[in-house]
């Protein structure tokens, strides 16, 4: 179909103790659409946001989203997710890591994280310190090829018993 826009829907949870806050962003291609992207997502809760693809041929919506975490004893670091959604591609792509406080704010680190995404799969994970584990994966809306679902999960490795 000519002239089809892709759009991405994306949700974010967070199984963590505390609140993700919302750092920066960065198109690729395509931009956000009418939701904006959260500011906070508490724990326990979860979010999400709509990103367009663009009017190119074919329409492309792929972007990313950095989320910063504290821990309890105060160290900060940052969660990337990103997704890419080309369509009449099947073969959705994901990519997340977690990274020191303020990596993303370097512009050098978005050729590099569009090319791990180029070179990603349906599935990632990442942890950090041996505390945090991030995925992203990709799912499909009722079979459809323009909407699918993107999900991004943050949570502790280590459960903590009641």
């Amino acid at each position: 179909m000519v002239g089809q826009i892709v759009s991405s829907i994306c949700q974010i949870r967070n199984t963590i103790g505390g609140t993700l806050t919302f750092k920066e962003f960065h198109d690729y291609n395509g931009q956000l659409s009418s939701i904006q992207y959260p500011k906070e997502i508490p724990g326990g809760n979860w979010a999400m946001f709509v990103h367009s693809g663009d009017n190119g041929t074919p329409s492309q919506s792929v972007g990313a989203v950095v989320y910063r975490w504290t821990n309890p004893a105060g160290d900060e670091c940052d969660w990337i997710m990103s997704w890419s959604n080309k369509y009449g591609d099947t073969s959705r792509k994901v990519y997340t890591e977690i990274r020191e406080k303020g990596h993303y704010e370097n512009d050098v680190v978005w050729p590099e994280i569009r090319d791990k995404l180029n070179h990603g799969r349906s599935h990632s994970d990442d942890e950090w310190n041996n505390y945090l584990e991030a995925s992203v994966d990709e799912e499909s809306y009722n079979a459809s090829d323009l909407f699918p679902i993107f999900q991004g999960l943050i949570e502790t490795k280590v459960k903590v018993s009641t």
